[in-house]
């Protein structure tokens, strides 16, 4: 089964799943305008500057972006797929939560890391 792309404005669930795969957050400044990102080990880019995750929700909520993120590595990478995108582009828009075949595995998936994090 592929596994399914799921999307959060949740700031617990983006931090505990940038946790679980070693990610840590960054403003780049490679361009006009500084974009947020997740870095991971072997993904580093030029121009990112590491910033405390207060300051990465901070302009998250203020630009209202929305994670859309995958939950497991797919084969052959090295860290997990993850955009972030604007919550604005459609009023309508609904965050998408696991399915109900994923919703347990994506439980679990949490409460390993708040066992790690105990």
């Amino acid at each position: 089964m592929e596994n399914q792309l799921m999307q959060t404005t949740n700031h617990e669930v983006i931090r505990k799943w940038a946790n679980h795969f070693f990610g840590t957050p960054y403003l780049s400044d490679s361009s006009e305008m500084p974009e947020l990102g997740i870095g991971f080990r072997g993904g580093e880019g030029e121009g990112q500057v590491l910033i405390t995750w207060e300051e990465w929700f901070d302009k998250f909520e203020k630009e209202q972006l929305l994670l859309c993120y995958k939950d497991e590595l797919a084969e052959g990478e090295d860290f997990p797929y993850y955009k972030l995108t604007s919550r604005a582009g459609d009023p309508d828009r609904q965050l998408q939560a696991p399915s109900e075949a994923n919703r347990d595995k994506h439980i679990n998936f949490l409460e390993q890391e708040e066992k790690i994090n105990s």
